[in-house]
This record gives C-alpha cells, sequence and structure tokens, in this order.
C-alpha cells in the first residue's frame, strides 16, 4: 500500500508539473490576431466632386494577392473597375472608372496574411460639379461666339447702309440741281433772242 502511494506521489507531480510548463507556454503566446481594414480613399460615406481615379484600401498587416477581390459598382449598376487589382503589402488598390455623379458601392474580400479570409462593404457619392462646371462654359462659349458672329454680320451692314444713304443724298443733290440749270438755259435764250431782234431793228 505504501508503495502504491509512492508510486502515485512522483506521477501526481509530474502531472502537475507538465499542466503548469503548459499554462506557462499559452499565456506566454502572442493571441493570434486577423487582418482588419483600417481604412479607404474614399472613405465609407465620403461625398466627393469629382469620380475617383481609384480605390485604396488600408489593412493593419500585409495582405495575400491570392483570394484577394474588389468589386466597384457605378450609379447606373455597372462595373466602375478599370484594370487589374494591385496589392502591395498593407494595401489593396483598384483603378476605377468615371461612372458619373451618384452613389458607388464596394464589397470587397481580403485573405490576411494567416489566410484568414475577411469581407466588407463601404459606399461613398460623387456630385460631380466639374461637370457641371465644363457645360457652363462650354455655354458661354457658344453665346460669347453667337454674339461675337452677330456683331460681324451688323458691321458689315453699316457700310452698304452708308452707301445707299450717299447715294440717295447724290440723287437729291441732282434733282435739285436740274431745274436751276434748266432756269439759266431758257433765260440765256431770252437774252440772245432779245439780242438779235434789237440788232435787226437797228439795221433797218
Amino acid at each position: 500500500m505504501a508503495t502504491h502511494r509512492l508510486l502515485r506521489t512522483p506521477v501526481l507531480a509530474a502531472l502537475a508539473a507538465l499542466l503548469a510548463t503548459a499554462a506557462l507556454t499559452f499565456s506566454a503566446a502572442p493571441a493570434l490576431a486577423h487582418s482588419e481594414l483600417v481604412g479607404s480613399t474614399p472613405a465609407d460615406g465620403d461625398v466627393v466632386d469629382a469620380a475617383p481615379t481609384e480605390l485604396v484600401l488600408e489593412f493593419n498587416e500585409n495582405i495575400q494577392e491570392l483570394g484577394t477581390e474588389v468589386v466597384v459598382t457605378g450609379p447606373d449598376g455597372a462595373s466602375a473597375a478599370d484594370g487589374d487589382l494591385a496589392v502591395d503589402g498593407e494595401l489593396v488598390t483598384q483603378p476605377l472608372l468615371d461612372g458619373g455623379a451618384g452613389t458607388y458601392t464596394v464589397v470587397w474580400r481580403a485573405v490576411s496574411a494567416d489566410g484568414h479570409p475577411i469581407s466588407g462593404e463601404l459606399a461613398y457619392e460623387v456630385t460631380a460639379v466639374e461637370e457641371t462646371t465644363e457645360e457652363t462654359t462650354e455655354a458661354e462659349e457658344t453665346a460669347e461666339e453667337t454674339t461675337a458672329e452677330d456683331t460681324g454680320a451688323e458691321g458689315s451692314s453699316e457700310p452698304a447702309a452708308t452707301t445707299a444713304d450717299a447715294a440717295d443724298e447724290a440723287d437729291e443733290g441732282s434733282s435739285s440741281v436740274l431745274p436751276v440749270v434748266a432756269g439759266i438755259a431758257v433765260l440765256a435764250a431770252v437774252v440772245v433772242a432779245v439780242v438779235l431782234v434789237m440788232r435787226r431793228r437797228q439795221a433797218r
């Protein structure tokens, strides 16, 4: 009986030491943490005045390229992605198309360095103020060109009007001179007739 107790005591002591060592090992080991999204450009809920050329997702640790996907949908329901996805350490970049004004939705899936997949979604809005400004500028330029054309047409008509006025004045001048010339001619004829008559009388 005493022998069994002596055998049990070392066995129990060994088990206790083993459990203590395991507890210390697990408590000292760092806790496993998965990757997570820490920011994006544009950020979730952002309102921008021009469509961005790319979407950038930033994570807290390196991301694996294999299995990482980003789907960006424009206001018209079509894909706004333009080109291949690029993974560079903690950054995931997706080039974008300009889909105009409206709300863009982003659904992403990433694979962390330890192989654990994570996913999420976000949205941002584009107001497209620059496009409106360009349209306004084009309208102003068209109006200026039209005004310039109208001014040119009016300018070309002025010489014609001046020429017509000069012609009317010349006609009026010649009309007023003709009666005077005719009167002088008649008066000269009368004088010549009187002179001839007087000379005949003197000759008799």
